[in-house]
């Protein structure tokens, strides 16, 4: 299995953060939480941990704007 560590200033830079409203943000924790097809059964994050940052990245992009687009907000406007 191939884990990836990344330095703080990657996973905390501002390029990095967004401001999502409470109930997106419950919703994409329970998501990340929960077992997924897209990784084999797996619970979400431990099969997004073994993505690269890049990839962690876009997957990340990916279910904000699902989750967004779920709750009716445009996904353009955050």
């Amino acid at each position: 299995m191939v884990r990836y560590i990344f330095s703080p200033e990657q996973i905390h830079s501002t390029d990095n953060l967004i401001s999502l409203p409470a109930e997106v943000h419950r919703s994409i924790s329970d998501k990340m939480s929960s077992k997924t097809e897209r990784f084999q059964g797996m619970v979400r994050r431990f099969g997004v941990e073994r993505l690269s940052f890049g990839e962690q990245y876009n997957e990340g992009l990916d279910l904000i704007v699902e989750t967004l687009t779920e709750f009716g907000y445009d996904p353009s406007h955050f």
